[in-house]
């Protein structure tokens, strides 16, 4: 188990099994410069989000709230927050720890926090979401967490800047532009939005 980075979430005792651990194979940060400590500190991000996330607590209360939702913009909305505070809580975590998660490391943990989410949703009885509306969430939870950070001063628009780029070239990123490629493709023109370009923040889609 690797070493923990905050304290175990309400409703989770330490040397309880979690639910559904993370399969090997999605478990690994992709990209030739995710090595040795990255792949580190994915794997403490990944054991912390899992056991916030199949925490019965947890895992219970986003079970009810989903259940609740007809509309797939809200469903949209509601994994790109949940997945949100799962990655902020543990990155609170990490920095009470004087640890810094790299961009790279938080895009791939956020990534497979919110598949874990949306297995949840799924298993609940939200319809099978597609490609495009997980693109649309993680898009729309990348864009929440930037502007959050730059509200609480950790990030200035400079940054953003950068990590969008970075984001970019990341599967995650190319899928968004892929995504955004085929939505916009029929569709009528709109002005053009300021910030940081394919993470501008938007409200469902």
């Amino acid at each position: 188990m690797p070493t923990p980075m905050m304290n175990q979430p309400t409703g989770q005792s330490p040397s309880a099994p979690l639910q559904q651990p993370v399969q090997p194979e999605a478990n690994q940060v992709q990209g030739k410069n995710a090595k040795g400590q990255d792949q580190k500190l994915f794997d403490m991000f990944m054991s912390y989000a899992i056991k916030i996330v199949h925490s019965r607590q947890f895992s219970d209360n986003i079970a009810q709230e989903f259940k609740k939702l007809k509309d797939s913009n809200r469903v949209i909305d509601l994994i790109a927050r949940l997945t949100l505070d799962v990655v902020t809580r543990v990155e609170d975590g990490a920095r009470t720890k004087g640890l810094t998660i790299p961009n790279n490391v938080k895009i791939h943990a956020a990534n497979q926090t919110m598949g874990d989410i949306i297995t949840i949703a799924e298993i609940v009885g939200v319809p099978k979401l597609t490609d495009e509306q997980k693109a649309q969430a993680f898009s729309l939870c990348v864009s929440t967490y930037l502007d959050q950070e730059v509200k609480a001063g950790r990030l200035t628009p400079e940054e953003v800047q950068r990590m969008s780029s970075q984001i970019q070239q990341t599967p995650e990123g190319q899928k968004i532009e892929s995504t955004k490629a085929k939505l916009t493709k029929n569709a009528a023109p709109q002005p053009q939005q300021q910030g940081s370009g394919l993470l501008a923040p938007r409200g469902g889609m």
